[in-house]
């Protein structure tokens, strides 16, 4: 296991920068990552990070559904696995499926032309874990690596649910995961995140878009993601509140990694209110890429003490912690405190 406790330093920067403290520790263990040097321009934003969270706060975490997500957010994700396994799956009582999330052969084809050989390196990294790694216990592929999830109606409310996996295995991804960086393929604008992440989505986009065409304005639509599904439905989020002219949008992921850099934080968190990040205690998926060159997560974290399952990263693990705090028990979730969003590294 390899500790790392220092943070880079922004000597380097050519601006004045104001002098303060941030105390961080965290313990990683992935292998040997490939850790890039921060930017000047990262390093001031880095430098600026307290301005920026007053800036992006986001809503206290005692607006958590914690209910729906043990009802219904994890029995889809877990639903979203199964069919990419296609074994025998059974979606939530109350819930209606409108169309799956699925990846056609002319997806991103587009972008992809346009990436780098260390861009290309790094999707397919992504592509190996999200079919390789999608069966719990095991390092075969799934049978349909097509299927991601669902796009469900709440038949009680007409809110719209959509259902993203990730992968379940994550050990060889971590490994030798290497995070780049490249502008945000549906909204540039928005800032940096991990090209990986941006290519699936874009892959799984149109059927998405599809299901959301006849959907009302004002109708909510909950974004749900585990793993390096998780990314997704945060950039799938803000493609929708962005491009596609829906208002009512909110996020959850479990095991989430960190999608973009600060500046597609700040943005995301000015536009996307709610937004819950579900992080179980030994779960290390949650704390890449390194917060130390600027890759920053969204909304609000939910802290989790789940044990179950093949390890702390999978989805029965995450339905314990969740079921522990519902009980009411000593494992109370730090997310809960009602605090506003803040740099969080373990």
């Amino acid at each position: 296991m390899n500790a790392i406790d220092k943070v880079t330093s922004c000597e380097q920067a050519s601006a004045p920068l104001a002098n303060f403290t941030i105390p961080l520790q965290f313990t990683i263990s992935i292998g040997s990552p490939t850790l890039e040097a921060p930017t000047v321009g990262e390093q001031r934003l880095l430098a600026g990070v307290e301005a920026a969270e007053i800036e992006a706060k986001a809503v206290p975490a005692t607006d958590f559904d914690l209910r729906r997500a043990i009802a219904a957010y994890i029995p889809l994700l877990n639903a979203s696995y199964q069919l990419a396994a296609q074994t025998p799956f059974q979606l939530p009582a109350g819930y209606t499926r409108l169309t799956d999330v699925r990846v056609s052969g002319i997806e991103a084809l587009d972008v992809e032309a346009t990436l780098t050989p260390e861009q290309q390196r790094a999707v397919e990294h992504d592509r190996k874990a999200l079919i390789q790694g999608a069966i719990d216990e095991s390092t075969e592929a799934v049978a349909d690596p097509s299927a991601f999830g669902f796009v469900v109606r709440e038949e009680a409310t007409g809110a719209i649910l959509i259902s993203i996996r990730g992968t379940q295995t994550p050990a060889e991804w971590l490994a030798d995961f290497t995070p780049v960086p490249v502008p945000f393929f549906e909204s540039p604008s928005m800032g940096l995140v991990h090209v990986g992440f941006a290519v699936f989505y874009r892959k799984v986009k149109r059927s998405i878009q599809a299901a959301l065409k006849d959907i009302g304005s004002a109708t909510r639509i909950t974004v749900l993601g585990h793993s390096l599904g998780g990314a997704m439905a945060v950039l799938c989020a803000a493609d929708i509140e962005r491009n596609i002219g829906k208002t009512n949008i909110d996020v959850c992921t479990f095991g989430g990694p960190r999608a973009g850099k600060i500046d597609f934080r700040i943005h995301f968190n000015k536009e996307i209110s709610k937004c819950f990040r579900v992080v179980n205690a030994l779960d290390i998926v949650p704390h890449v890429p390194t917060v130390i060159t600027g890759w920053n997560h969204v909304g609000v974290e939910i802290g989790v003490n789940g044990k179950g399952g093949s390890s702390a990263h999978s989805l029965d693990s995450y339905l314990d912690g969740l079921a522990k705090i519902s009980q009411g028990g000593a494992n109370e979730a730090p997310g809960l405190s009602g605090q506003p969003m803040s740099i969080r590294l373990l």
